[in-house]
């Protein structure tokens, strides 16, 4: 594999690291990250650059430190598909040098803390701490990925984009008061919420000439009307949580009334609760994207 990367001498690579306080590193106690300074190795890469290909074996373990990283699959047609976004804290690789099912690749310039795959497991083996650490992790991860699939389906293309853009806002500091601006190639977004690139752009010129959002650049994206954006999004996690409530105060449905409701009407499954249908295991998840349906 050839990959292309700036040599990055640092002396102490986990005082100053994004990282250090989220994901697999967020985990440990500040002697295992001194030790986890000492062995790994930092190195910076170019956006576009992949560092481990579909099919290959995962000799290293990686933690981002900078940037985001994105999940490729390749199909034997030649399509490609983004799985997932992996960002600061988040790890790259396998288990026990395991082939990887898809290719890793930089989707921004990106700043990776390396072990080999023997460093790695010798560093596990040190503290029962440090193998927590990395299940949840990589439990953290896969949840992510079951999440952004579930949240996505049955969603038409205006709907999956804004509830891409009210996941992003979560992720900003001060719930994106101010705006973000968006990371991935607008090629890279569309195949992340299974769409095509002008399918992705007239969505978002929608959602702004409704006044929903604003683009401030062809880049940067700026929540005007949250509350239209949720209902555009489906975004449903307070309905239910109201739900949740009204059916444990419910006299019907209590343990001690000894007259419950038939199964038929207190589960939604007619038509006429469109509040306890399709979307609801959706909207119980909570945030994510992913999922090509247009």
């Amino acid at each position: 594999m050839q990959t292309h990367f700036l040599s990055k001498t640092v002396t102490d690579p986990c005082r100053f690291c994004a990282a250090r306080r989220s994901g697999f590193c967020g985990h440990l106690d500040g002697c295992s990250l001194d030790i986890l300074s000492e062995r790994a190795t930092v190195q910076s890469y170019a956006e576009g650059v992949t560092l481990i290909r579909q099919d290959e074996a995962c000799e290293r373990v990686g933690i981002i430190s900078r940037g985001l990283f994105k999940t490729v699959m390749l199909f034997e047609s030649g399509d490609e598909r983004l799985l997932q976004v992996l960002r600061h804290g988040q790890l790259i690789g396998l288990p026990s040098g395991a082939k990887s099912p898809f290719s890793w690749e930089a989707a921004t310039p990106v700043e990776v803390c390396w072990m080999s795959q023997t460093a790695w497991d010798a560093f596990l083996a040190g503290h029962p701490q440090r193998y927590g650490a990395y299940l949840d992790a990589l439990q953290a991860q896969l949840l992510s990925l079951q999440a952004s699939v579930a949240n996505m389906r049955g969603r038409g293309a205006l709907q999956r984009v804004a509830f891409w853009i009210l996941d992003e806002v979560s992720l900003c500091p001060g719930e994106g008061q101010q705006g973000f601006h968006i990371e991935l190639k607008r090629r890279d977004l569309a195949s992340l919420l299974d769409m095509s690139p002008e399918t992705l752009c007239r969505s978002l010129r929608q959602l702004h000439a409704e006044r929903v959002i604003s683009l401030d650049a062809s880049d940067r994206v700026k929540v005007l009307d949250r509350a239209k954006l949720r209902l555009i999004a489906r975004w449903q996690d307070d309905r239910i949580a109201a739900g949740l409530q009204s059916r444990r105060l419910d006299p019907g449905t209590s343990a001690g009334s000894g007259n419950r409701k038939p199964a038929s009407a207190s589960c939604g499954t007619s038509s006429s609760k469109p509040g306890w249908t399709g979307d609801v295991f959706a909207g119980m998840i909570g945030p994510g994207s992913g999922g090509r349906r247009n």
